[in-house]
């Protein structure tokens, strides 16, 4: 975004990956990045448009936005990418009114997804595949959420004689059947 005009307000709440952050920034030369010492959306000015929370756990994503839901308003997108616990952040949005409008799933070392939220004028039904795994993907039918799908599940197909074990198994089972028909 920076290398395309736009301005970035790049927030880190550690002195180390701050300081790591400033110093890519700069060999780079991003002109439109600039780096804040800081914790979730408080230094934010109130002309941001548009806020992405990457590369942390769901719970903490939803930490940040619920934090501060009454900024959540100003802001015409919402991009997140929870590497793990996805369903608290996308399922707090949804019901905040937001529209999951774009997003795939991603593989680096692991699966998760990035999406988009825009707000939404009209209230919404989701499932709870939708709200686990985001609309978007759910209804495109990803076909990385697929593989993630059946990569767990053949993780634990031996394990099956396990009751905890054979719970998750078959949960995940039947989240590949309502999502991909399969």
């Amino acid at each position: 975004m920076a290398n395309h005009n736009h301005n970035v307000i790049a927030i880190e709440n550690k002195k180390g990956p701050y300081l790591n952050l400033e110093k890519s920034i700069k060999e780079e030369g991003l002109l439109h990045l600039s780096c804040v010492l800081a914790d979730g959306l408080d230094y934010l000015p109130c002309d941001v448009d548009c806020c992405c929370i990457l590369g942390m756990g769901g719970s903490t994503i939803y930490d940040i936005l619920s934090r501060h839901e009454d900024r959540l308003k100003q802001f015409k997108s919402i991009i997140i990418e929870p590497q793990s616990c996805a369903s608290q952040a996308i399922s707090y949005l949804l019901s905040l009114g937001f529209e999951n409008d774009a997003g795939l799933y991603v593989y680096e070392k692991r699966y998760y997804p990035l999406l988009r939220f825009v707000p939404s004028a009209e209230s919404q039904k989701y499932s709870s595949l939708d709200e686990k795994y985001g609309p978007y993907p759910v209804r495109m039918k990803d076909p990385l959420l697929l593989e993630m799908l059946e990569k767990h599940i053949n993780q634990l197909e031996p394990y099956q004689d396990q009751e905890e074990t054979k719970k998750k198994y078959d949960i995940l089972v039947a989240d590949k059947r309502g999502i991909f028909d399969l």
